[in-house]
């Protein structure tokens, strides 16, 4: 595969106490680019929510600003962001099954003040946060009641409008696994015309498996849900009511945390297994779906590797697509130390690649949980975009002691 001809313009390490987990979960947008100034978020150890800004001219990072911390201060807190038209940055502090916070920027595109709000209900994990044409907030998430697990976890679906507080969650789909662990991914995203599309996967039950990976659109701002072609669903969607996008075969799917609309207003989804099916999803016409097998190009690059299950699409005003993926040997495990970043760029909308190495090999620990900038719902991306990473071991539990680098990469075009 030809090698993109991007280049690495700088490499920030924006912390040194970062969490194992600091720049994980894809679905959670922690990069936003307004005017010459990068605005990056990311989880430090203790379950600090942290963000700053780079100034693209000078070079100049800020001084990082605790957005806060959960109930929960573990390494499944991170925070998703996005700024809407005015220039207001908004933050949604990922919380590990206990309620999110919601913070708001007091004067656009500064983040040395922020709105203080007390946490919203429900308890909660993996924020997915989007803006519509109005300047809406839409968030995905999954959400569960105690006492039980499986059979009190669904995926909800919340918004917000000014200072009119969050709504009352809806429960858009459930899984039918009654015991064991339940893990949604699932990823909100708003067009330029308001429609909301939201793509899932379902791991659940005892052995997990995740037999799906789910679709639903919404045309009425999230009041009713259908399929691609127009059939409505009734909630809370399961595996047998929502639109299918592809099956389980034996494999463990762990994708559909990362959706991007190309050029033409198609939508792209990426998916990703455990046993390396690598490849985006892209919906061509009504109920219609065609598929770009990824695994061939990253052969390309590093043959017999495949993804780590963290990524993230997108596409720029220029229409070029992005791909970026956490890469590993195909026997090594989840949080090997030979991991590292790939991104893959495509000019023809995914008929041919190229490639783009954003780490340096590194056998003492791995360069991954990747997370890369793209559009939350007002605009595309002006491009190419920034992409964020963790440097340091998976650690034990999601409270380990270990601290990791967090870092900041800045691409231009050569």
């Amino acid at each position: 595969m030809p090698e993109s001809k991007l280049r690495v313009s700088s490499d920030h390490i924006l912390s040194t106490e970062g969490s194992t987990r600091g720049t994980a979960y894809s679905m959670s947008n922690k990069i936003v680019t307004l005017g010459r100034t990068v605005f990056a978020s990311w989880l430090d150890s203790g379950g600090k929510c942290m963000v700053c800004s780079l100034d693209l001219d000078s070079g100049e990072l800020s001084e990082p600003f605790e957005l806060g911390q959960t109930a929960v201060q573990d390494n499944h807190c991170g925070p998703a962001i996005v700024a809407t038209s005015d220039g207001h940055l908004h933050a949604v502090l990922g919380s590990h099954n206990r309620p999110f916070r919601y913070r708001r920027t007091l004067q656009p595109a500064d983040i040395s003040q922020w709105t203080d709000e007390p946490p919203f209900a429900p308890d909660a994990t993996y924020p997915s946060l989007a803006v519509g044409p109005d300047d809406t907030l839409h968030l995905v998430s999954r959400a569960w009641s105690p006492p039980g697990r499986s059979e009190s976890c669904k995926l909800i679906y919340q918004t917000r409008s000014g200072d009119s507080g969050w709504s009352d969650p809806l429960m858009v789909a459930r899984t039918p696994s009654p015991t064991g662990y339940v893990h949604y991914g699932a990823n909100i995203l708003c067009g330029r015309d308001g429609v909301l599309y939201l793509t899932f996967h379902m791991y659940h039950g005892e052995p997990a498996e995740s037999p799906i990976q789910g679709f639903l659109m919404s045309s009425d701002g999230g009041r009713s849900w259908k399929h691609s072609d127009g059939r409505a669903v009734a909630l809370p969607a399961t595996i047998d009511t929502c639109e299918i996008l592809i099956e389980n075969d034996g494999e463990v799917f762990r994708g559909g945390q990362s959706s991007a609309l190309d050029a033409k207003g198609r939508l792209n989804v990426l998916v990703t297994s455990k046993s390396g099916t690598d490849l985006i999803l892209r919906l061509e016409s009504p109920g219609t779906w065609s598929r770009i097998d990824l695994g061939p190009e990253i052969d390309r690059t590093l043959p017999g590797w495949r993804s780590e299950q963290e990524g993230n699409i997108a596409f720029d005003r220029h229409g070029t697509l992005y791909c970026c993926l956490d890469v590993k040997e195909s026997s090594a495990s989840w949080g090997d130390p030979s991991t590292e970043v790939l991104l893959l760029t495509s000019s023809d909308a995914g008929e041919t690649f190229k490639s783009k190495r954003l780490t340096t090999p590194n056998t003492e620990a791995p360069q991954w949980l990747a997370n890369m900038e793209r559009s939350t719902g007002l605009a595309p991306i002006e491009g190419p975009p920034a992409v964020l990473y963790t440097v340091g071991h998976k650690g034990v539990g999601c409270t380990p002691k270990d601290k990791t680098e967090i870092h900041l990469v800045i691409l231009e075009r050569g």
